[in-house]
């Protein structure tokens, strides 16, 4: 049955969809929206009314635009996140008919590295953050713009730690961000962040930008703020954005890696393009935005410009601020003054242009951030080079002043935009100062009385917990429901409960700009009168304009209220220009209620005075409003509630003046602007699209299929092996799988080993046990062999397969082996020899003649002649390394060619992981094999979708974090990989795995790929020990199927020897070196497999290199389970232990076995352990044996002192590492005992230093 797939054009969307230069003629490609949508395009242009904050307006077109989306939560972006989750759970589907997923990490550095393994598998991600998480995921910021991933980032900005802890607004996260590759945009309202997200997404994902951005609103005061917003439709986004960009979805048929090591002469030209990527973004950006503003209206720029280039005085600020001192502007230009303002939306990469225009007639211009002065001020940064570039043309430079304001959502009035006006006014105007705050440097601020505020001011105050919260956003939707404009703001700390909450609304019957306190209040209602026993509100009570309200849930009575209150209030409340309204809200709601929710009360009564909405109409859009929140069990709460609203109230009339009335769309004074000054310098609405703008575009491998590998191989490749120099424009970073095959790695070697085809019992230790896969095994039918001259026949020995076969066929039995090594890959390290228990093979000195040289060594015509892969298939499935050697050995599977040292564990452990993958994936039915061995409810569980592999096979892809490995392995020009693969950093390969799990399992749920695909991850100890420790023990926990690969070394090697969690005591590294008071580590190692066996359903083996027929074994089960797997092995370091011989590393391998110090296990999800591969394992200690008549006693820890040169020091000190590691062995391979049923208990401290005294 032929699988069912999504048919994605790659050369289509490259060409077309994400060509960036159909963007510059706006008429035309809005006519070719306009083709493609037919009958939609109407509704495309709607946008539907909706009522929300600006979380909830992010959330409202992500879930409708991404794939999927990944954050952790952090105050104040958590809504966000959890409204992702709730349509996941949902099952919900996108505008292109995806249903997406979401997923929070164990951290936000996780939740970058996820994004990062996720957008990587093509498709269209998000993530959201604030504050400290932005810069948790700095360091992998760098390699998604490196990688070119057009992800989005939605932030609602914070505060930094910094002398304390703040969860409040500032912008020192958006500044942090800055020059990490990622485009900024920062938006001053929620209808903007709404319309800003998709038009991220428009701009990046062009082939001719593809970098990442943030879309950052202000957190809290707009984060929380419910506001009147238009909604983009479904049409608008699926004809705007096109399907979610896919071209680096993996081609399994040929495979390539992303983010290799990058060496010297690589760096550049990926950077290079890069930068020209981000140089170009801004028209891009502006080109979008043109687009999007004649298909729906908007008038979205770059840069607003409010009155800027024709004013001699104009402020600049990033955000809500803007909207602030418009009006403030607007007051001054009513009255002759030539003031303007410019907000840059897309704060980086720079719009210098633009900031020149603004500022081209200006002599102050007053630079506003929402950052400290200490940090960076890009802003101010960027206004100094706009106003002394040359291409504007002045012939005067302005004053430029800085000023700093709203840090942790201190307050940015109106009375403060006045004073930075006055400021720039001024004879001497301050060029560094603070507004918002007293004291020194700071302006103070400026009232203008005759300045009237355009909407009516409400204000709530109570108590965290009693619904203060919740009953200002009611009212706020009811009202906007109605017609009218809202704007909802909110001052409370991190305190839970019990702490003082203060929510403020403007109600407006035009859009509300002014995003300050509301300072001035029609009503002000207080939820609990203790607030009056002091002076807590005496600035509020201050505020209420004359005629207005003053609301307060007692049960007192005025004179009782007055006679307790505070002496400052008693005087206000006695000569009070306002209105007292005392109402027992508390006492109605425990009565029908049965809590203190004194919120519906209070709001009817608020209605009631200064009806907002008329009374009926009121009580109608409230029940409407709770029947959406309130339905099944919970219904009759509405009944109840609507009840509470006819709460009865006392009215204490004002001692003068009379009722306030609800006032909204005040006349504005008549603007009286001063003549326009010339504009000379107006750059182009954007410049256009340019040939050379090509440069930085990637060469997707999707797009040009199999093709793609011979493009790289001639023009990046044989280039370099000519030493010839690449221009940049003409580098590829995506590297084609096994080019490492045209890599001589030989050079390093002193000798070569020959083969002794007499001796050969066709084992296959040779073959699994080489680093270098440099021996090829060549089999040949009869006629062949005799075919051969007489010196290529004396390498081959005669071989009866039918004993591995099961075939008593004469083609079986007559056959004739030869193992070659391959002299360009071999490195000479002598491992082959170390592990040949028949001495088949000896070390031949490269210094022998050429002719002694060629006798051994097979002429690779004969290779054409090999029927290895022939006869693979009939050999018995139980038969691993007798299939390793037909199918996987020498260049058959995986090439030779990387840099790893001579000797080096990593490559035998990753032939033996790739030789295993490859087993499995040919033959599935391992998998069935496997899930027999464990309990039925694993293979319920996993269901579907493994019998969907069983039947169909799956596709691999790998990840490693960076190491030894991935320099050696994972290189440009040169790697040895087969599968696709990726790099990710140190600490963040786990997360990066989850993602590009959880990406390719969602892009074959939604049909973009047939198969399912494996993930296996290769790191060592820094990757999972120490950095990555955190991300490994969630990830592990998160069922999904990826196997983990560690290499244990027992030292951080990529950067030397140093020491890591997984070092033994004692042991020399540079970081725990020998000294005069302390000798080599003075901590215990850590075993991680520990870690990872608490979690029942993880598939948990350590593996040892002197047993490669278990490992295989070991291996294809982990591979096979549809779940977590972790696989440990002891990974040698000839260099890094001080071996003598880069043979040796086997040698110490079985060494460690055999003394206890390396337990070989495995733990299959839900059992126990089983010890069956370690010598003796129902004892203590193995016991020694008779070898060739021979006493040969079993390896302790004192033998692996003398053979590894890691333990140095005096004798005494010597004798305290063997006695400290003895124990610590001991101890751990009896609980492992007693893991595995062997043993009842587990020794004690006492019990194990007299056993190792007797031995």
């Amino acid at each position: 049955m032929a699988l069912k797939r999504r048919k994605v054009d790659f050369r289509r969307d490259f060409e077309f969809t994400f060509n960036g230069a159909r963007l510059f003629d706006c008429d035309t490609y809005v006519e070719d929206i306009k083709k493609q949508a037919g009958a939609d395009f109407a509704a495309m242009r709607e946008q539907r009314d909706f009522i929300g904050d600006g979380n909830s307006a992010a959330v409202n077109v992500l879930k409708r635009t991404v794939t999927g989306l990944v954050g952790y939560p952090i105050t104040p972006s958590t809504p966000i996140a959890e409204g992702m989750a709730k349509a996941y759970a949902d099952g919900f589907v996108n505008a292109f008919g995806e249903r997406i997923f979401y997923f929070q990490p164990e951290s936000e550095l996780g939740a970058m590295a996820f994004l990062e393994g996720a957008a990587s598998q093509g498709g269209r991600y998000a993530d959201n953050t604030s504050s400290q998480g932005l810069t948790y995921k700095y360091k992998n910021m760098y390699s998604v713009a490196g990688k070119r991933l057009p992800v989005v980032m939605t932030m609602q900005t914070r505060e930094l730690n910094k002398g304390g802890l703040s969860i409040h607004n500032g912008h020192a996260d958006l500044y942090a961000a800055r020059g990490s590759g990622w485009l900024q945009f920062m938006s001053a309202d929620n209808q903007e962040m709404h319309h800003l997200i998709p038009l991220a997404f428009k701009a990046i994902e062009q082939r001719q930008v593809m970098l990442p951005a943030i879309v950052a609103g202000e957190g809290f005061q707009k984060s929380h703020s419910i506001e009147n917003i238009k909604i983009v439709s479904d049409q608008f986004l699926k004809y705007f954005l096109g399907e979610p960009n896919r071209l680096f979805q993996p081609d399994f048929d040929n495979p390539v890696l992303m983010g290799t090591f990058t060496d010297i002469g690589a760096t550049m030209p990926t950077q290079m393009k890069q930068d020209l990527a981000l140089l170009n973004a801004k028209k891009y950006v502006k080109a979008a935005m043109r687009v999007m503003n004649a298909i729906l209206g908007t008038t979205l720029d770059v840069v607003e410009d409010y009155h800027a280039a024709e004013s001699e005085y104009v402020v600049v600020c990033l955000g809500a601020a803007a909207g602030t001192m418009k009006e403030a502007i607007d007051y001054y230009r009513g009255r002759g003054v030539s003031v303007g303002l410019l907000r840059p939306v897309l704060f980086y990469p720079v719009c210098t242009e633009e900031l020149a225009r603004g500022i081209q007639n200006a002599k102050v211009v007053s630079v506003l951030e929402k950052t400290a002065l200490a940090n960076e001020r890009y802003l101010l940064r960027d206004v100094k080079h706009a106003a002394y570039n040359e291409r504007t043309g002045r012939s005067f430079n302005p004053v430029i002043t800085s000023g700093i304001y709203g840090l942790g959502s201190q307050d940015f009035s109106v009375e403060d935009c006045f004073a930075v006006i006055e400021n720039m006014l001024s004879q001497k105007p301050k060029g560094i100062y603070a507004v918002g705050i007293k004291g020194p440097q700071v302006l103070e601020k400026v009232v203008h009385e005759d300045f009237v505020e355009s909407e009516v001011g409400l204000a709530f105050i109570g108590v965290g917990a009693e619904g203060v919260k919740t009953a200002q956003e009611t009212l706020a939707k009811i009202i906007a429901k109605a017609g009218k404009y809202v704007q909802t703001s909110a001052k409370y700390g991190a305190s839970r409960k019990g702490g003082m909450v203060v929510m403020n609304a403007r109600v407006g019957t035009a859009p509300i700009r002014n995003c300050s306190d509301v300072s001035k209040v029609e009503t002000l209602a207080v939820f609990n009168d203790k607030y009056l026993l002091d002076d807590s509100l005496l600035g509020f009570i201050r505020g209420i304009k004359a005629g207005g309200y003053l609301v307060v849930n007692t049960c007192k009575s005025f004179a009782e209220l007055q006679a307790q209150a505070s002496v400052e209030v008693r005087r206000l409340l006695a000569g009070a220009a306002f209105n007292v309204v005392l109402l027992d809200a508390t006492g109605a709601s425990l009565a029908r209620l049965k809590r203190n929710l004194p919120g519906t009360p209070i709001l009817g009564a608020i209605n009631r005075i200064i009806e907002l909405l008329p009374g009926k109409s009121f009580i109608e859009a409230f029940r409407k409003e709770l029947a959406s929140k309130f339905t099944g069990p919970k219904a009759v709460l509405v009944d109840v509630n609507l009840e509470l609203l006819e709460v009865p109230y006392e009215l204490i009339p004002a001692a003068r003046g009379k009722a306030a009335r609800a006032v909204s769309g005040i006349e504005k004074a008549v603007e009286k602007v001063p003549p326009a000054k010339k504009i000379y310098y107006d750059p182009p609405l954007s410049r256009g699209y340019h040939e050379n703008d090509e440069h930085a575009t990637l060469t997707f491998p999707s797009v040009l299929g199999d093709k793609y590998r011979p493009l790289f191989i001639e023009t990046v490749l044989r280039p370099l092996q000519r030493g010839e120099e690449i221009s940049w424009n003409q580098f590829h970073n995506i590297v084609p799988a096994r080019t490492s095959e045209y890599n001589d790695a030989s050079l390093i070697g002193t000798a070569l080993p020959v083969f002794s085809a007499d001796k050969c019992i066709a084992c296959g230790l040779c073959i699994a046990s080489c680093p270098d896969n440099a021996l090829r095994v060549t089999l040949l039918y009869e006629r062949e062999y005799h075919g051969l001259p007489e010196a290529a026949r004396k390498q081959f020995r005669p071989l009866d397969l039918s004993r591995f076969t099961g075939y008593g066929d004469a083609v079986f039995k007559e056959c004739y082996l030869n193992i070659n090594v391959m002299p360009q890959f071999c490195k000479g390290c002598g491992a082959c020899v170390e592990v040949c228990k028949s001495k088949a093979f000896a070390m031949l000195d490269k210094s022998e003649g050429q002719k002694e040289k060629e006798s051994h060594f097979l002429d690779p015509q004969v290779f054409a002649m090999d029927v290895s892969a022939t006869v693979a298939p009939y050999v018995k499935e139980n038969r691993y390394l007798q299939q390793l050697m037909l199918l996987y050995s020498g260049q058959k599977f995986l090439p030779g060619g990387h840099t790893l040292c001579p000797g080096c564990g990593e490559g035998i452990i990753e032939n033996l992981v790739f030789a295993a993958a490859e087993m499995v994936r040919r033959n599935p039915r391992l998998i069935a094999d496997f899930y027999r061995s464990i309990p039925a409810l694993m293979t319920r569980e996993h269901g579907r979708g493994l019998q969907h592999m069983i039947d169909h096979g799956f596709n691999v892809y790998t990840i490693n974090a960076t190491g030894c490995a991935e320099v050696s392995c994972l290189g440009n020009p040169y790697n040895s990989r087969v599968y696709s693969a990726g790099h990710y950093g140190f600490g963040t390969a786990s997360a990066a795995a989850l993602g590009a799990r959880v990406s390719l399992f969602n892009a074959f749920r939604n049909l973009y790929l047939d198969k399912l695909t494996k993930v296996l991850v290769f790191g060592g100890d820094g990757s999972f020990y120490d950095i990555g420790n955190q991300g490994l023990n969630f990830a592990l926990g998160e069922n999904q199927d990826v196997t983990w690969i560690i290499y244990n070394n027992e030292a951080y090697m990529n950067t030397g020897f140093q020491k890591s969690g997984a070092s033994r005591f004692g042991s020399n590294r540079t970081t725990s070196p020998y000294g005069m008071e302390l000798q080599g580590k003075d901590d215990f190692h850590r075993e991680i497999v520990g870690q990872a066996m608490v979690i029942p359903g993880v598939y948990v083996a350590r593996l040892s290199l002197a047993n490669p027929l278990y490992a295989i074994r070991v291996l294809i089960e982990a591979i096979a389970y549809k779940g977590p797997s972790l696989i440990e092995f002891f990974s040698p370091c000839p260099t890094g232990q001080g071996l003598a011989t880069d043979d040796l590393p086997i040698r110490l391998s079985k060494m460690m076995v055999e003394s206890r110090a390396w337990t070989v296990f495995t733990r299959k999800p839900y059992a126990r352990i089983d010890l069956s591969a370690n010598p003796d394992s129902e004892e203590l200690y193995p016991r020694t044996r008779q070898v060739r008549g021979q006493e040969v006693r079993p390896a302790s820890f004192r033998d692996i002192v003398n053979l590894s040169g890691q333990f140095t020091g005096d004798a005494k000190a010597i004798d305290e590492i063997v006695r400290v590691n003895e124990r610590q062995n001991l101890y751990l391979w009896a609980l492992n005992q007693y893991r595995a049923g062997i043993r009842s208990d587990v020794p004690t401290a006492e019990e194990l230093e007299r056993l190792i005294s007797e031995r």
